[in-house]
C-alpha cells in the first residue's frame, strides 16, 4: 500500500497481515478511515482461496466498528452483470459472466454488509455501504 507524504501524516498504523493481506488506519475527520488491501490467489489454489477469506474476515473483525472501511485489491472473480439477488451488494453496471469466485465475493459481501463497486477491469474497489455511516 503506497500512501503520499501527506497521506502519511494521518497514518495511525498498518498490519501486515500475509502475503497477500494488509491493513492501514488512517486518522480522518468526521470519523478514521481502515483499508483492507487484499490479492485474492487465482482459481487455481482453493485452500488458499478460503485461508484468505478467513484472513479477511479476522482483519475486518479487527477494524474498529465506527471506522469507514475499504477493502481494495484484486479479486480474481467476476461479480458479472445480472444483479438479481444482488442488488444490495452490487450495482448495476458488472462485468462479464459471474464465475464461483464472483458468488463467493457476493457472500462475503452479504455477510459483512458491503457493496462492490466499480467493477470495470480498470476500476475495482469495495467500499463499506456509505448510507450505513448516514444511519449512524
Amino acid at each position: 500500500m503506497l500512501l503520499s507524504k501527506r497521506a502519511q501524516q494521518y497514518n495511525i498504523g498498518y498490519n501486515p497481515i500475509s502475503e497477500r493481506i494488509m491493513s492501514a488506519r488512517l486518522r480522518a475527520q468526521p470519523i478514521d478511515i481502515s483499508v483492507i488491501q487484499i490479492y485474492a490467489p487465482t482459481a487455481d489454489s482453493s485452500d488458499e482461496e478460503v485461508e484468505a477469506y478467513l484472513q479477511l474476515q479476522e482483519c475486518l473483525d479487527r477494524c474498529s466498528s465506527q471506522d469507514v472501511k475499504f477493502i481494495v485489491g484484486d479479486w480474481n472473480a467476476k461479480v458479472g452483470i445480472d444483479q438479481r439477488n444482488w442488488e444490495q451488494q452490487m450495482g448495476k453496471f458488472g462485468y462479464g459472466e459471474c464465475n464461483e469466485r464472483g458468488e463467493r465475493l457476493l457472500e462475503f459481501a452479504t455477510l459483512n454488509n458491503l457493496y462492490i463497486c466499480s467493477t470495470k477491469p480498470s476500476r475495482k474497489w469495495t467500499k463499506k455501504r456509505i448510507t450505513q455511516m448516514e444511519e449512524t
